[in-house]
């Protein structure tokens, strides 16, 4: 969901809306290798998939919920992030992208 970690970061460069990147430990990009050493066969399935958000209120509900320090840089300035990622928004909506997936492991 990268769209919306552009759309803070270009508010304020120094949110963060995670301390840790779950995915870079262990996700679609990185998992074969890390199956393959345990399982005898590793298939990944891709699910290409978006989310259109059209409301403001999900879409700051989401970003207020992360787990990152974004409330130390946007609560000082609320009103302004809040008229900012309305800004950002088209008439209709914001697509936001999701890498989706699964690996099918057999022993």
């Amino acid at each position: 969901m990268k769209e919306i970690e552009n759309i803070v970061k270009e508010f304020d460069n120094r949110i963060a809306l995670s301390d840790v990147k779950l995915y870079d430990i262990f996700g679609l990009d990185n998992g074969y290798s890390e199956l393959s050493s345990i399982f005898k066969t590793v298939k990944t399935l891709r699910y290409d998939d978006s989310l259109l958000v059209d409301q403001l209120k999900p879409l700051l509900d989401y970003i207020y919920s992360c787990h990152g320090n974004q409330m130390t840089y946007i609560m000082p300035r609320q009103e302004s992030f809040e008229k900012f990622v309305l800004r950002k928004m088209t008439k209709k909506g914001i697509s936001i992208t999701k890498d989706a997936g699964i690996f099918i492991c057999r022993k």
